[in-house]
């Protein structure tokens, strides 16, 4: 997995062991949560929601409209994803959007908090 941030968005590669890709998704910022998205070709969106709920994030769903296929996930599903590079990614993501002054301290330590802490914990 790799990963990289532009502008207000983080664009996460999934990729097998030979280094080729098999999906990628987009994280942004809504203003009020973080949300991932994909939109391209069937396949691809089976494959992502594969990945994604393989690695924690259990509502990930290939949906198509119009002639598009779609994954989105939420903030809830990027946070129970607990594999090691993937929070790596997303910690760095919001010091970024802090960074860029898109979100405000108060802001940026909860969703660090949360992010450290994974999903059903009560904070």
């Amino acid at each position: 997995m790799k990963y990289q941030i532009r502008g207000n968005k983080l664009i996460v590669v999934f990729e097998n062991e030979a280094g080729n890709e098999l999906a990628r998704i987009n994280i942004g910022w809504n203003g009020k949560s973080l949300h991932g998205y994909f939109a391209g070709s069937r396949e691809n969106a089976e494959t992502l929601a594969l990945v994604l709920n393989t690695m924690g994030a259990k509502t990930a769903k290939a949906r198509q409209i119009g002639k598009e296929w779609y994954v989105q996930i939420t903030t809830d599903s990027i946070i129970a994803i607990r594999h090691p590079r993937w929070i790596e990614a997303i910690k760095a993501y919001v010091e970024a959007l802090y960074k860029h002054g898109v979100i405000d301290k108060k802001r940026m330590r909860r969703l660090l908090k949360d992010i450290e802490n994974g999903p059903n914990v009560v904070v």
